[in-house]
């Protein structure tokens, strides 16, 4: 790791009391949101697969290559409107079951009093009642942690 990134933190006025305030952690293919506080963390885990919505065509009125030279004529021209507009037209089919991810599991973490003993409060050694996920951190709370999933 860099010394630039041994550093790095996001920091927050304090837990997230739900999903919708949580952090969404991810690469694109197996995500989660992380929520909750010092003592217990809940990861809503999620992967592409794992899907509400059913395979359908998506068919546009694109025309390919020929409609995809005219976008970059405009682009390239300065007229970034008229090939927004293009594109828009062209490239975005209409969907008609958009479907929605859905949750694999959550694993609900508890962290016993021992945990925080090698970094001081909560995860990046937060002792402002706040917390935070540091580069640095994370293996001062591995002591005492429990961990649980739950199918979703």
């Amino acid at each position: 790791m860099s010394d630039k990134m041994s550093g790095m933190r996001l920091r927050y006025d304090g837990p997230a009391d739900g999903w919708k305030q949580g952090l969404p952690l991810g690469n694109g293919r197996l995500g989660a949101v992380a929520y909750g506080g010092h003592e217990r963390e809940t990861w809503c885990v999620t992967e592409i697969t794992y899907w509400s919505g059913r395979s359908e065509p998506s068919p546009t009125p694109s025309r390919g290559r020929a409609d995809l030279d005219a976008m970059r004529e405009r682009f390239f021209a300065g007229d970034y409107a008229g090939g927004e507009e293009m594109a828009s037209r062209l490239l975005q089919a209409e969907k008609g079951n958009f479907g929605t991810n859905l949750s694999l599991c959550d694993v609900r973490l508890s962290f016993g009093a021992g945990a925080n003993a090698a970094g001081g409060a909560g995860a990046g050694g937060a002792d402002d009642g706040g917390s935070a996920l540091g580069s640095a951190g994370g293996a001062a709370r591995a002591g005492g942690a429990q961990a649980d999933a739950v199918g979703g």
